[in-house]
Order: C-alpha cells, then structure tokens, then sequence
C-alpha cells in the first residue's frame, strides 16, 4: 500500500500502522481546524493590548498551564487519552467564541484561561497514545527506533501541507471577511475533533500491559501523579536531560509569540502576507523532509545535541544581520521576504528536523508508558515554570529596544538548554542499555 510505504511502516504489524493512521489523521485534522487563526492570533493581541500586555496574556496562560498540565498528565494516564482530549477541545472551543468578541484586556484574560486549560489538557496527550500504544504493539519490528522516527518525521511532514493550507484559507478569510469571523469558524469546527477523539483515541489492549497483583490494591490517581515527578528525580541524566529539553523550548514559546509574527508582518505588512510567507515556507519543507527522514537514520541519538547547536549558530544570527541591515517597516519588502523564506528553510527543513527526529528516538524509550502522560506533560509544565517570567523580561525588552534585543535574549536562553542537554547526554548514553536498564516501574507509581 502505498500510503504504508510513505510512512515506511509496511513491515510494522497491522494493528501498529492502524495506530499510526489513527495518529495522523488526528494530528493533520488538528493542523487544519485549529490553525486557521494561528497567524493572526498573537498579531490580535498586540494590535488590542501592546506587547507588554500581550506578554501578560501569554503569562496568564502560561501560568494556569502550569497549575494544570501535570495533573492533566496524571490524569490521562488514569483514565485514558480520549477524555483528555476532548476536555482539552472544549476549552480550545470557548476560548474560540471569545475571541470572537474581544476587545479588552479582560476578555483576553478569560481567554487566556481556557486557552491554558486546553494546552494543559492537550500537551503531550496524543503523543502519549502514540508511543503508549506502539510500543505495546510493535515486538521485536523495530528495537532501534529507526522506523519510528521515519514514520514520525513523515506524519510532520502530512502535518506541513494541512498547516500551510490551513494558514493560507484563515489568512485570505481574515483578509477578505475578519480575524473575528475565522475565530467564530473555529468554534463551530472543534466539534469534529471532538468526535473523532471520542471514537477513535482508545488504548489497544496487549498481554504485554503492566498489570498490577490481584491482592495489591488498584493504583490511585495520586500514586501517577508522584510517579511522573518521580521518574523525573530517577537519575541526574534523566533530570537534565528532561530540564534541557523544557530550557530550549522556552526559546521557541518566546520566540512564537512575541517575535515570529511581527517579524514576518514587518516583512509582508499584512495578515494574508503573513499567511502567505508561512505557507510558502511550510510547502517548501515539504520535499525536502523526504529526504531529511532518510539521511536521520544515519546518525546516533547521542548525536542530537549537536544538531540543536548547528541550528542555533545559524537561525539567530541570520536574523541579527538580517535586521540590522534591512530594519522591518510594517510594509511588503521583496528581498526581507526572501531572505526569511531562505533562513527558515536552511534552519528549520534540514538542520532541526534531524535533530527532533532523534530526541524523539530517546524520549520514546527513556520514559516508561505506565507514567508517559504524566512525563509529557511535565515537560510544559517545567516550560511554563522557566517562561513565566522570561517571557515579561522579554516584552519589556522588545518594548524599550526593539526585536533586535529579544532575539538576542533569547538566543542565550536557546544555547543555554542546548548546553545543558550535551552534558545529559555525557553523562548517560540513552541509546545504549534503555531497555536493559530502567528504573523499577512499580517503585515509581506507589514510591516502594
């Protein structure tokens, strides 16, 4: 079948790649239902409150994020995947007819709230049905995880055309109707998301599944909600290699909501401009991540830090140049234009993509399915915990001395988490030993 072959898993037992069609549709239906308004969301916000209010609506979301995400986490390990889900898609709804009517600080800030609640309930819920569920099913298929970030590169991939289509029909329906009017459409729009949830995000049953004595009794909600924090604390490899991870993606969360929209409306002058250059740049990931997801089978796992630091050497100061020599004007300027187009596509389609490619391969195997949601949502909440106020130290600095500063501000934040997961790596080779080697499942859940 050839949609097997395009994901390389035609040697993968059936009820994996069913897993794996599962995965993909619900991830491209996300692309394309919730991102409608991506472009323009943050660009709302400013244009309504300034970038220091808008810095704090990022924070309060950020922060109820991080009341939540772990407990969401410990929660979908307890009950399952699908309601998650679903709660996480009610709350993407709500926040959607609000923004529908927003014009003051205060509606922005109920957004913000259920805006939090639903990235709580969502990070890491179907990635965790993913690797969960694959690796109940997958034997001896594939034992170095090369098919795996194959497949996963290749779902990125589907992932691209639906957001580049996605950013180009709520770019041209904002320009030619409202931003309000998309935001209204989305609203409408998660109740497919939920359905598909709903039917199709359940767990397959396996012999293999981790199974409790009969005379023990049923594990609690609280036991996995100290078992994520305590695998976290199990080795001084895992620790760094997980507040590594949360450092880097700092960088990403400041970067993408106070400086990637201005920057790319600073080149286009307008929200179906910004739609424009986001498409242009996804669509043209698209062939060059069939060949990225090949060339990723050539390199180790340990070698991810290296691609993180290539990356790092190259987008920020690119940017810095680019802005220093040709100052964004809020205007259409064909050679700004270009030049993004190009840096995003050097940076991002080659150098980063086998970078995530590998950590992927680690994480998928570094953390035990039984406390995998919890751990994956750890992740945000460490992320919310470092953004929180990193994020008000950089709208004030853009605020006072411009994009130029909150690059460099958070270049250092980006080599600071990439330096710190080199040193993980050092200290422990994931690669090697994982599943010789892991940490005893039942002391983590019950803390015996």
């Amino acid at each position: 079948m050839k949609f097997n072959k395009f994901l390389g898993i035609e040697s993968l037992p059936e009820q994996t790649k069913m897993i794996i069609r599962k995965f993909l549709t619900i991830l491209v239906l996300n692309s394309l239902l919730l991102s409608l308004s991506n472009t323009f969301y943050i660009l709302n916000a400013i244009d309504k409150l300034g970038f220091t209010q808008a810095a704090t609506i990022t924070t309060v979301m950020l922060s109820i994020q991080l009341i939540f995400d772990y407990p969401s986490g410990s929660l979908g390990d307890y009950i399952g995947q699908k309601w998650v889900m679903t709660f996480a898609y009610a709350n993407y709804g709500v926040a959607f007819f609000l923004l529908s009517i927003a014009e003051t600080f205060p509606i922005f800030f109920l957004i913000a709230i259920f805006n939090g609640l639903g990235n709580a309930q969502a990070s890491g819920t179907i990635e965790t049905w993913l690797d969960s569920n694959y690796k109940k099913t997958i034997g001896e298929s594939d034992t170095e995880r090369k098919i795996y970030g194959f497949m996963r590169d290749r779902v990125g991939l589907s992932t691209n055309i639906s957001l580049a289509s996605s950013f180009m029909i709520g770019g041209m329906l904002a320009s030619v109707f409202s931003r309000q009017l998309v935001f209204f459409l989305q609203f409408f729009l998660i109740a497919f998301l939920i359905i598909y949830a709903l039917k199709n995000l359940n767990n397959v049953e396996s012999d293999n599944d981790f199974t409790e004595d009969s005379n023990s009794p049923k594990r609690t909600y609280f036991q996995y909600l100290k078992g994520g924090i305590r695998f976290l604390f199990s080795s001084k490899a895992t620790l760094l290699f997980i507040f590594g991870l949360a450092i880097y993606q700092v960088t990403w969360i400041i970067w993408f909501n106070l400086i990637l929209f201005p920057l790319y409306f600073g080149y286009t002058g307008s929200d179906f401009g910004t739609s424009l250059i986001r498409t242009i740049i996804f669509l043209l990931e698209v062939p060059a991540r069939f060949y990225v997801a090949n060339w990723s089978k050539r390199f180790k796992n340990e070698q991810f830090p290296i691609f993180l630091f290539l990356h790092l050497l190259i987008f920020f100061p690119a940017y810095l140049i680019l802005f220093s020599l040709l100052p964004p004007q809020n205007n259409f300027n064909l050679i700004g234009f270009l030049v993004v187009i190009f840096i995003m596509n050097i940076s991002n389609s080659f150098i980063i993509r086998i970078g995530h490619i590998l950590r992927d391969r680690i994480i998928i195997d570094l953390v035990p399915s039984e406390v995998r949601n919890s751990v994956y949502s750890l992740i945000p909440t460490l992320i919310s915990i470092f953004s929180i106020p990193l994020l008000q130290i950089a709208g004030l600095l853009i605020d006072h001395s411009g994009l130029i500063a909150g690059i460099v501000f958070v270049f250092g934040i980006c080599i600071t988490g990439s330096f710190i997961l080199f040193i993980s790596l050092k200290l422990k080779t994931f690669t090697k030993g994982m599943k010789d080697k892991k940490p005893d499942i039942t002391e983590i859940i019950t803390g015996g």
